[in-house]
């Protein structure tokens, strides 16, 4: 039940509360790393989890989508790792009338 009392408040609200129903997919990134040094000498990689594009254009508000693996702690570096990316379609029936 909408508590705001003016149209444009009302409007808001509701946007807020069904925004997620217009949702048809999600996209799930994961990277995973050795819990050792893998082989010295490996060149430094970047991992986009969600594509470079995507990356790039989101790197000032969106800094997780990114692993410099030059960037980590010395520690960290040069561990084996990979990355996995899967994309999850909703059934959500709004979605496809928006």
């Amino acid at each position: 039940m909408p508590t705001a009392t003016d149209p444009q408040a009302r409007e808001r609200e509701r946007l807020r509360r069904t925004h997620w129903k217009r949702i048809a997919s999600i996209r799930v990134a994961l990277v995973i790393h050795a819990p050792r040094r893998g082989l010295p000498g490996l060149e430094p990689r970047v991992f986009d989890l969600f594509g470079r594009a995507y990356s790039l254009a989101a790197a000032g508000f969106d800094p997780g989508v990114r692993l410099d693996e030059a960037q980590l702690p010395g520690e960290a570096r040069q561990r084996a790792r990979k990355m996995f990316a899967s994309t999850v379609l909703l059934r959500n029936p709004s979605a496809q009338l928006q």
